[in-house]
């Protein structure tokens, strides 16, 4: 079935558009799903797909906006989702959503910054993946901003990729989460850097063992996640990193058992509330780039280990002006690894420090610490 541009299904009782158990449904560019009982767009069922044209919407429905669920396929370029009552864009039990950019206005990858899928102002999540073999492709410059949970979310197994260009703002968690054995894939790149930006919670965080965040992950790489959502696109792998900025808890975080991997150098942390990059618990795993900069952030330290946590930042890494320590390693178990040429300037307490029996930091050549 094919329906015409700018077309609108405004008010039923069910899904605005939907397809089912093998249906093929294509949008034309524009079209609208308005305050709909069940939700916006939804393909519902394997074999089931839905296609949308540029700029279609779903605004104000009483479920989610877009929507692919067991085993359906939902295709949508620069979709917005804005006001629906639970989530944005959702892939549920095995739903597969695909989303992509269009336009440019100069300067990105290829000279151009696209405009991507947008996700304002939902009840539930921007972004929502949940469950074993869910899979939600953002695409490039995707935002979700002032939702009322999450921005970019994966749960229970589920595969979440966000393409260079990804902001999370003003969100009532954290901007971007992996949790219960999720996999997230995050891309970013000097012209194109994904951001987090005063949500209320975190800004990037993994939680849960199992649960994994890996930050432009090379080509090769073979984590669950890329090999669900797609390896990093040429030129990605070694890209400028990302950033998370006045958020209110952390900017980078690994907790109760998860790992966040960031590829690539100058990730950044940047007036936060709490640390800037923290690795808790045991199990726990933070690895940070070449040249990552924790500046201005709150907390015990811009870079953080803890309660038997693992934390390795690379080469030429900065603390700068952090409220608490520069580089911390503190309670049993904790390791802090801290590449050569990293160095803590200008923080309220100590530059490098390890307390707690059996915790450990080790520093490479030439770190230093001091005031500017």
């Amino acid at each position: 079935m094919v329906v015409g541009a700018k077309s609108e299904a405004t008010g039923s009782g069910s899904v605005g558009f939907v397809a089912v158990e093998g249906g093929i449904l294509e949008l034309g560019a524009g079209c609208v799903a308005r305050q709909n009982a069940k939700g916006g767009v939804a393909a519902q069922l394997k074999g089931a797909r839905v296609t949308c044209a540029d700029a279609c919407g779903a605004v104000g429905n009483e479920l989610s906006g877009f929507v692919a669920v067991d085993g359906g396929v939902l295709v949508a370029k620069r979709p917005v989702a804005a006001t629906n009552k639970l989530h944005g864009f959702v892939a549920l039990r095995g739903g597969d959503v695909r989303l992509s950019a269009s336009g440019s206005s100069g300067g990105g990858i290829g000279g151009g910054v696209p405009a991507g899928a947008r996700a304002e102002r939902n009840g539930g999540s921007g972004f929502y993946a949940l469950s074993s073999g869910s899979r939600l492709h953002c695409g490039e410059s995707a935002v979700a901003e002032g939702n009322l949970q999450g921005g970019f979310v994966a749960l229970q197994q589920a595969s979440l990729l966000v393409g260079a260009g990804g902001r999370a703002a003003g969100n009532q968690q954290a901007g971007f989460a992996v949790v219960e054995s999720a996999q997230m894939v995050v891309l970013g790149a000097a012209a194109l850097r994904t951001v987090a930006y005063e949500n209320r919670t975190h800004g990037f965080v993994a939680q849960g063992a199992g649960s994994s965040l890996l930050v432009n992950p090379p080509s090769s790489s073979k984590g669950k996640a890329a090999a669900a959502l797609g390896e990093a696109p040429a030129g990605l792998a070694q890209a400028a990193g990302c950033v998370a900025e006045r958020n209110k808890g952390a900017g980078w975080c690994a907790l109760d058992g998860a790992e966040v991997v960031i590829q690539g150098a100058e990730a950044e942390a940047d007036s936060n509330a709490l640390e800037g990059f923290v690795s808790r618990d045991k199990g726990s795993k933070l690895v940070v780039g070449p040249q990552a900069r924790a500046t201005r952030n709150g907390g015990h330290a811009g870079f953080y280990a803890e309660r038997g946590a693992r934390l390795e930042v690379g080469v030429a890494g900065e603390a700068t002006g952090n409220a608490g320590r520069g580089f911390g390693a503190v309670g049993a178990g904790s390791k802090l690894t801290a590449g050569a040429g990293c160095m803590a300037v200008d923080n309220s307490a100590e530059g490098f420090v390890v307390e707690g029996l059996g915790a450990k930091l080790q520093a490479g050549e030439a770190c230093r610490c001091g005031v500017a």
